[in-house]
C-alpha cells in the first residue's frame, strides 16, 4: 500500500497538468527571455537599415534635416520707420528788383543842401536826416543839377532809419512837388521813382512829425 502511494505521487508524466506547469516554468527561463530580447533588437536595427523605419520606444524621433520646415514661427520685423525729415531750410525774403542803370545822386555834387547830406563811405548809399522842427527848421532838403541829355527818370529805395514817428520824403523837379512817399517806424525799404520830364532841378525833401532819425536813400540813379 505504501508503495502504491509513492508511485501515485511521482507520477507518470502524462498529466496535463503538470506539463502545463512545466511550460508556464520554462517560460520564465532566463536564456529564453535574453534570445527572445535580441530577435526583437535585430529585426528593428533590420528594418531602419532596409527600409528605414523607426519604431517609436519612447523617444521622440530625430528632426529630419531639409526640406523640414521650422515649428517656430518667425517673428516679423517693424516696418522701418520713415526718415526723419531734415532741417527746413529758411524761406528767402523778398528781393529787391535790381538796381536801375544811369548816373548815381551819389557821384553828383549837389547844388543846394549838401551839409544835409550824410554819405555811407565806400557805397551809394546816402542818409537825410531829420529837421529838428524848432525855429523855422521844418524839413532837411538836398537838390542836384540834372542833366538833361542823359536823365529821363529818377530810381531809388528809401528806409526809415531811427524815426519816432511818420515821415514824408518828396520829389521836386525845378521846385514843382512830385512824387511822394509815406514812411512808418520799422517799415521796410520802399521804392521811389518819378519822371523827370524835362527838368533841370532834382530836389529830395524829408519832412517829418517828430525830430530824430533819418531816412536812408539807396540805389538813386538818374535813369535814361
Amino acid at each position: 500500500m505504501a508503495g502504491n502511494d509513492r508511485t501515485h505521487h511521482q507520477g507518470n508524466g502524462n498529466d496535463p497538468a503538470e506539463g502545463k506547469a512545466a511550460r508556464k516554468f520554462s517560460w520564465k527561463e532566463p536564456s529564453l527571455v535574453f534570445t527572445i530580447i535580441g530577435v526583437v533588437i535585430t529585426a528593428l536595427a533590420l528594418g531602419r537599415d532596409v527600409i528605414g523605419f523607426e519604431f517609436p520606444l519612447g523617444s521622440t524621433p530625430a528632426r529630419s534635416v531639409g526640406t523640414t520646415a521650422s515649428s517656430t514661427p518667425e517673428t516679423s520685423s517693424p516696418p522701418p520707420s520713415p526718415p526723419s525729415p531734415g532741417p527746413t531750410s529758411p524761406r528767402p525774403g523778398p528781393t529787391s528788383p535790381p538796381a536801375a542803370s544811369g548816373t548815381t545822386l551819389a557821384d553828383l555834387t549837389p547844388l543846394a543842401g549838401g551839409s544835409n547830406l550824410q554819405r555811407v563811405p565806400g557805397t551809394t548809399t546816402f542818409r537825410l536826416p531829420c529837421a529838428s522842427n524848432t525855429d523855422g527848421d521844418l524839413y532837411r532838403a538836398v537838390k542836384f543839377a540834372v542833366p538833361r541829355r542823359d536823365a529821363t527818370g529818377l530810381s531809388a529805395r528809401v528806409r526809415p532809419d531811427g524815426i519816432g514817428d511818420d515821415v514824408e520824403v518828396t520829389v521836386r523837379i525845378d521846385n514843382l512837388e512830385g512824387e511822394r512817399v509815406q514812411l512808418r517806424p520799422g517799415q521796410e525799404s520802399s521804392a521811389l521813382s518819378t519822371p523827370l520830364v524835362g527838368g533841370g532841378t532834382l530836389e529830395l525833401r524829408l519832412t517829418c512829425n517828430k525830430p530824430g532819425g533819418a531816412v536812408t536813400f539807396s540805389d538813386a540813379v538818374l535813369t535814361k
